[in-house]
């Protein structure tokens, strides 16, 4: 399949050119194996600067037995190495989670052979179908999938929320969830929160469509907030909205002072960014700050930038 290309027109008075290709399917031989990739990319350069960014994809599909029925399977390529037995770790630092080793993902159809609405699962970890949980493998030879009941001890989680979703990770278990109000089957673990977004209101939304998108920091100088799972119980969550503010004035040069505002979400989770999917800039409108006297009367006043 050829390459479709796209150039994208750079800012006035700017000597960036950019341009976008793909997607395209290339036949790649890895292992003494053929397999089809699908390709995408971005390529820019200016008079002093230049690089090319690729995307790969690539997935392993197989059928296997989930009790009495028979369900499509895939197994995607999350880290763009052509393999698919790869599991994500994540980053630990003071026992909080810095960042996450990319991983494959296991994607098991509705029973329809469909991806419609999959249920998905990171590779490794167990996967819950229609009340069973299962482990998805890989054949060591990466031509094959395999799936086999576990036994897995849960208990639930409840989240107040309207919609959201969450990566949380545990001891022995790394989950991607989504769900509401109702309380959501996990495996029994104590996990610290990572990524998650909402959609109930914050203050900051000027549409009502809009949703809340969180990077919770979870080092800290004190304690991680966490949250124990265990069989048979319910466990409520306190996560996201609502957002405690807190200016920081510190003092730069001389009399000069920086100010900066920290958000803490409804456990106290540091927030490292916040995002607002569907507004024209993606952030919240530029917070403005009041500085009183003790009179209560303004003695200054502006707008923080973001940076």
């Amino acid at each position: 399949m050829p390459f479709r290309s796209r150039r994208i027109p750079p800012p006035r008075g700017s000597d960036w050119f950019q341009a976008s290709f793909g997607p395209a399917t290339l036949k790649v031989l890895r292992n003494g194996k053929t397999i089809p990739v699908g390709v995408t990319g971005n390529y820019r350069k200016s008079s002093t600067y230049g690089r090319l960014d690729l995307r790969l994809r690539a997935a392993l599909g197989g059928t296997c037995r989930f009790g009495d029925k028979v369900r499509a399977v895939r197994v995607i390529d999350g880290n763009s190495n052509l393999s698919f037995s790869d599991a994500a770790r994540p980053r630990l630092r003071r026992g909080g989670v810095v960042g996450m080793v990319g991983g494959d993902t296991v994607v098991v159809d509705t029973g329809d052979g469909k991806f419609a609405k999959p249920t998905k699962a990171l590779y490794g970890q167990p996967v819950l179908v229609e009340g069973k949980w299962y482990r998805v493998d890989v054949s060591k030879d990466e031509t094959k999938v395999s799936a086999r009941q576990v036994d897995v001890a849960t208990g639930q989680i409840k989240i107040d929320h309207e919609q959201w979703s969450a990566r949380v990770v545990g001891k022995k278990h790394i989950l991607c969830l989504a769900g509401g109000k109702d309380p959501l089957t996990v495996p029994g673990d104590q996990y610290v929160v990572g990524m998650y977004q909402e959609s109930a209101p914050t203050g900051y939304e000027r549409r009502s469509k809009a949703h809340l998108g969180l990077g919770l920091r979870s080092v800290y100088s004190g304690k991680v907030p966490t949250f124990a799972v265990t069989a048979g119980k319910v466990t409520n969550v306190a996560v996201g909205s609502p957002l405690n503010a807190q200016v920081d004035a510190r003092r730069s040069r001389g009399s000069s002072y920086t100010l900066s505002l920290k958000f803490t979400d409804a456990a106290g989770r540091e927030v490292d960014y916040l995002s607002v999917p569907g507004a024209r800039s993606g952030r919240p409108d530029s917070p403005k700050v009041k500085i009183l006297d003790a009179e209560g009367k303004t003695v200054f006043q502006t707008t923080l930038e973001y940076g």
